[in-house]
């Protein structure tokens, strides 16, 4: 079987910028080729790599590095400062028998600015926490509660089985947990503080202790507030699952908006 014919053009240029001393990944950047295939035609023209030499760390460079190991750099910084892959510097530290050294602290405030930064960029958001804020919010909304705090939408979802103690919704709302990937439990007295700004903002309602045992818990519900709103949702999934009409959705913000919760 014959072997194909190389490009003559191709070649020629491999040759005159191996002659002006590059080596392959600098001429497969140059021409815009794979750096294996640069690779098969130096070797098919016979000519020597020009791979970087390295430069050995011994002597003066091997105290150099000792030096800055004990001012407290680590690998990244030692070879920033004297030049080198922090690979070399890391193998070199080993065979001195020196141990890393931890990041500084302005490395680590630099590396953490920087990944905000570029969550910020990437969300196009003010600061990384309304990200998290955000993705409440859309939690929320999986539970039929847009625009409220997932723990306070947990806890109005509990209540729409039903009446119920503080004990009570909080294990229904830790069952609800998993339907929205929320991997924090809610306790009688995170259960407590919640159902407590939910009454303050008229979602929920408290019986009377008025003719009842001083030692029976109380029940929570639902507000008549709340029912209007579950009920909106209820008719716009009757109408077309998730898709509402604007008058439907013009009802349930209105409604929503008029919910604050301290």
């Amino acid at each position: 079987m014959e072997q194909a014919v190389p490009d003559v053009n191709f070649a020629q240029a491999v040759r005159e910028l191996h002659a002006a001393g590059t080596n392959d990944t600098q001429i497969a950047k140059a021409l815009r080729v794979p750096t294996t295939r640069v690779n098969e035609m130096r070797r098919a023209l016979g000519l020597k790599s020009h791979m970087p030499q390295s430069r050995p760390i011994t002597g003066e460079r091997a105290d150099q590095l000792r030096r800055l190991h004990a001012k407290g750099l680590n690998d990244r910084e030692i070879a920033e400062a004297m030049g080198y892959h922090k690979v070399s510097i890391y193998i070199r530290r080993n065979r001195l028998g020196l141990k890393p050294n931890p990041r500084s602290a302005a490395s680590i405030k630099r590396n953490t600015r920087n990944s905000q930064m570029a969550i910020r960029r990437k969300h196009g958001v003010e600061s990384v926490g309304e990200i998290f804020h955000m993705s409440s919010r859309v939690k929320a909304a999986r539970l039929g509660w847009p625009g409220m705090d997932l723990r306070h939408a947990l806890a109005l979802r509990a209540l729409e089985r039903g009446p119920a103690t503080i004990h009570e919704n909080a294990e229904r709302s830790s069952g609800l947990r998993h339907t929205v990937g929320y991997k924090r439990g809610c306790g009688y007295d995170g259960m407590k503080r919640t159902l407590g700004q939910l009454i303050r903002a008229g979602l929920v309602e408290r019986e009377s202790r008025l003719g009842k045992p001083a030692k029976r818990p109380f029940l929570y519900q639902l507000s008549d507030k709340a029912m209007m709103i579950v009920h909106a949702r209820e008719a716009s999934q009757r109408r077309g699952g998730h898709h509402t009409t604007p008058r439907d959705r013009a009802a349930r913000m209105g409604s929503m908006r008029e919910v604050e919760i301290a």
